[in-house]
């Protein structure tokens, strides 16, 4: 399963940079913490990539909203949640993961 990739993307503000973009749907926003969630794992080997930025791309059921982080921030200020017990860290879908609430990203329309 493939949970995002690294692109060339414009970052408002900073220009063309490499980022993390990862589409999400409705049924990924996790309700008690305001935000998404994105596999430790991942945000560990994006840091060891030197990749700076993370952009979910959220398309809702009636729109489609960009919502753009620095991934240092989501090891300051994410949730770490461990998703479903039944699967090890190995599995992305299902491992822990960390939670970034949206009051720590920036959101751009489509």
């Amino acid at each position: 399963m493939r949970v995002g990739e690294i692109k060339q993307v414009f970052i408002p503000l900073v220009g063309y940079r490499k980022a993390y973009v990862s589409v999400r749907k409705p049924i990924h926003f996790f309700k008690k913490f305001r935000g998404f969630g994105i596999d430790s794992g991942i945000i560990k080997t994006l840091i060891e990539q030197k990749i700076e930025w993370v952009v979910i791309d959220y398309q809702g059921t009636r729109k489609r909203v960009f919502f753009i982080s620095k991934t240092e921030d989501w090891l300051l200020n994410g949730t770490p949640v461990h998703y479903n017990k039944e699967y090890d860290d190995q599995n992305a879908s299902f491992g822990r993961q960390l939670v970034l609430s949206k009051a720590f990203m920036k959101e751009r329309g489509s």
